[in-house]
């Protein structure tokens, strides 16, 4: 019933009589109950509500391990988990990827699903990124076209060498690729192949002018903003030259031989025919092994093993000519840059637009009860599996404990000790990972002192408690 208040006037009415004054102290008494009861009741509706997520949190464990042992949740939602009603061979699948994989609670069963990443394949011989004068010992990529120029026709032949014809009717310059395009900065090199005949090798700069004539051993430093930027074979004016043949070669300094090698494409990039998986316990032996014939060279895609589809996801080129390509791409001669293109001549794998499928015969491959190591020839093992049912059902309630604890978190400060705040008593923090509650004032940089200034308590203690003090 509302209060109704009394309004007191000096020398009239109403009076102060004992009929007044008792009204006044019931209203007082009844304001005190009231404020009591809100703040119990709001207590208490902040605990409902952790108890509400706590068992939302109980029953999707319980339907968890439900789904793991087949059992169906009684009417207060608990599932039992006695022994005689957990299946001898485990049930519950996981997914692991890489390369090894290895894997300790499987039963006795076939890969549920087994997939292989691949990627090109590509050896850089110790170099960080495919480098265009490689790590051959010729670094004279020889990829220009055989040319007339001013009277005098050069053959470039299948070893690199190039053989000279003619009379040249002005000075004739038969240029090679750019240094700056496989040569390493502020490195020392020799040029060998110089016959200092009627053609001969000439060193220039950038715009091609003469910087000096190389015999065969000619040694310097090459440097990307140095004069020397060019090799060329050079005919004068007039001269005429007989079927002669130069073999230019440009190497290391620290390279001793001398006699000419052809230029070759040392870091190639290769594909598979077959994709193998293996299988080894836990003494590293061999238990069980799977070998896919892919019926192609495929660059790079995804073979599901268990399916037998399979996905390629490249195409290769073997001598680039400016072909509009996918990217990332992968080149025997460039790095790869986004959105920028191979060296004319190198071999291009890149990526396919559209993705292209292949079915192929599925295959099984065997698990063992406990310990499995697969590896694959492949870059990457996908794989999901039976697992026990003790280690399904761990991880589970290993997510709940960890659900309960950021509820937990959520509604009490996260303390270390010395304190970083100040807490009331009967405040709430979590210390070591549990629910405490103040029972002395604590003050910033005070020690928390668990049986000294808080106790531990839990969720149930708490709610028990405001419940007797409402029952009271």
């Amino acid at each position: 019933m509302a209060y109704t208040k009394t309004q007191w006037v000096n020398n009239e009415e109403p009076s102060i009589n004992a009929e007044n004054l008792n009204k006044m102290e019931q209203g007082i008494a009844d304001a005190q109950s009231s404020a009591q009861w809100g703040s119990i009741t709001g207590q208490l509706s902040n605990q409902t509500d952790l108890n509400n997520e706590l068992s939302a949190l109980n029953s999707n464990l319980n339907q968890k391990v439900s789904s793991v042992n087949g059992e169906t949740p009684d009417t207060n939602g608990n599932v039992s988990l006695n022994a005689e009603d957990i299946p001898a061979d485990g049930v519950g699948f996981k997914d692991v990827s890489g390369n090894p994989i290895i894997v300790t609670d499987a039963v006795a069963d076939n890969a549920q699903n087994l997939s292989v990443d691949f990627e090109p394949i590509q050896d850089l011989h110790g170099y960080d990124h495919p480098w265009a004068g490689g790590a051959g010992k010729n670094k004279l990529p020889n990829n220009v076209s055989s040319q007339t120029i001013y009277g005098v026709t050069y053959t470039v032949n299948s070893d690199g060498s190039v053989t000279v014809n003619g009379t040249a009717t002005n000075t004739s310059l038969f240029p090679f690729a750019p240094l700056g395009t496989f040569l390493k900065d502020n490195t020392e090199y020799i040029v060998n192949g110089n016959t200092n005949s009627s053609a001969f090798l000439q060193m220039q700069t950038a715009s091609y002018g003469g910087v000096a004539n190389v015999d065969d051993g000619y040694t310097w430093t090459y440097s990307s903003d140095g004069n020397i930027q060019n090799l060329v074979i050079r005919v004068n004016t007039g001269v005429t030259v007989n079927n002669q043949t130069l073999y230019p070669m440009i190497r290391l300094a620290s390279e001793t031989d001398a006699t000419f090698e052809p230029y070759s494409n040392i870091c190639p990039i290769s594909g598979r025919t077959q994709v193998e998986i293996t299988n080894k316990d836990s003494e590293d032996v061999e238990q069980a092994s799977v070998t896919v014939d892919l019926g192609q060279t495929v660059y790079g895609g995804t073979l599901n093993v268990t399916t037998g589809e399979l996905t390629v996801e490249t195409a290769n080129i073997a001598s680039y000519n400016g072909e509009s390509i996918g990217e990332p791409w992968w080149s025997s001669m460039d790095e790869y840059v986004v959105g920028a293109t191979p060296t004319t001549g190198a071999q291009v794998v890149y990526t396919l637009a559209t993705p292209t499928t292949v079915s192929l015969t599925p295959t099984q491959l065997v698990l063992l009860t406990g310990y499995n190591i697969l590896t694959t020839d492949g870059d990457n093992i996908n794989l999901r599996y039976t697992g026990t049912v003790a280690s399904n059902v761990q991880s589970e309630i290993d997510e709940f404990e960890e659900s309960t604890r950021t509820l937990a978190g959520s509604l009490a400060m996260i303390e270390t000790s010395p304190a970083t705040a100040n807490h009331a008593v009967g405040s709430y923090l979590m210390l070591n990972n549990r629910l405490c509650k103040v029972t002395s004032a604590i003050a910033t940089g005070e020690q928390i002192i668990v049986g000294s200034n808080v106790q531990y308590t839990t969720v149930a203690e708490e709610l028990a408690a405001i419940l007797a003090q409402i029952n009271a």
